[in-house]
């Protein structure tokens, strides 16, 4: 099973804090001056009482050919939303996926239109908001012809190490990648290197113009490391022993800014967010996601102690219900 909740989390993640920097390392420069439409809209966000809904479906534009030359990726938009429904301000706050699609992406957003946000005696308010948008190529990927998997080996399992690393290229007339790079890390060496090792081995289906002629077009390959899955019934979730998460947890907070959550907690916050009605409620939001703060730092604090333990059976709430729907998913 895959209890994949990450839209959720991320749009969570925005009513708690200012936008998560992207993946990268830190860079040494000044942050950029915020609008003033950002700046109202940030001041009204805490005498929020009801949340902007969007009107419609956001629908970014993807062509046949994007699909087939296997573009694809996924990111957040940062947005503003003004009194009156109308999106004023968008910008890519992280994104994995190539420039045509950002734009795409961007040019969707800045068409919507939602019933706005409103305070607490029911005056309509401007507020900011973040947006997730996903592209996905059919079938994981149509232009796989033999695809290799990267190897996770068990030294890098017994180190903490995960995440996930995008490989970048062009597909050559054989079919083999050309010029391929790692354009998004795990920022752990060996796993970059297994999964640019894993891209080169793979054999694709270039993509070809209507004389039949092949097309250097560009590609990314997208390739997961994460202990908490496993093969088997459940996914792996029932079988994540504590030992396991308190070396994952060690090596993420060494490796990445506390700004960035790694997809486990993304995915137990998404659990929390359903189980306790977060959202419907924005006024109680904070004082729930303080309580799940509270209680994950806890099963960190167990599992360290009771390494044999799996860590559904220390995570107090959101454990037992992740049991249940691994369970069902069996």
């Amino acid at each position: 099973m895959t209890l994949a909740i990450l839209p959720l989390a991320l749009a969570l993640a925005a009513l708690q804090t200012e936008p998560a920097v992207p993946a990268a390392p830190p860079a040494e420069t000044a942050e950029p001056a915020k609008s003033a439409a950002m700046i109202e809209a940030l001041a009204n966000k805490p005498a929020m009482a009801r949340q902007p809904r969007l009107i419609g479906d956001f629908d970014p534009a993807y062509t046949a050919e994007q699909r087939a030359a296997g573009m694809q990726g996924q990111g957040r938009i940062g947005l503003v939303i003004s009194a009156a429904g109308a999106v004023v301000e968008a910008d890519i706050q992280f994104s994995s996926a190539p420039p045509e699609l950002d734009a795409a992406a961007l040019a969707a957003a800045r068409t919507l239109k939602f019933v706005p946000a409103a305070d607490k005696a029911g005056k309509a308010i401007a507020v900011p908001a973040v947006l997730p948008f996903s592209f996905e190529a059919a079938d994981g990927h149509p232009m796989f012809v033999t695809r290799v998997e990267a190897a996770f080996g068990d030294a890098a399992r017994a180190a903490g190490e995960h995440g996930k690393v995008v490989i970048e290229g062009k597909v050559g007339a054989d079919g083999r990648l050309i010029d391929a790079v790692v354009a998004q890390s795990s920022r752990a060496p060996t796993l970059d290197a297994a999964a640019l090792d894993a891209a080169n081995a793979s054999r694709f289906r270039p993509y070809r113009d209507g004389a039949g002629k092949p097309i250097a077009l560009p590609i990314r390959v997208p390739f997961g490391f994460d202990n908490y899955r496993t093969p088997g019934p459940g996914g792996g979730i029932l079988r994540y022993r504590c030992d396991q998460f308190t070396r994952d947890e060690d090596w993420w907070a060494a490796h990445w800014p506390t700004s960035e959550k790694r997809e486990f907690y993304t995915m137990m916050l998404g659990i929390s967010a359903l189980s306790q009605d977060m959202l419907a409620q924005p006024a109680q939001f904070r004082q729930k996601m303080a309580a799940f703060e509270l209680r994950y730092a806890a099963a960190r604090m167990h599992c360290a102690a009771r390494p044999d333990k799996l860590f559904v059976d220390v995570m107090e709430i959101e454990g037992p219900i992740a049991r249940r729907m691994a369970e069902k998913a069996k």
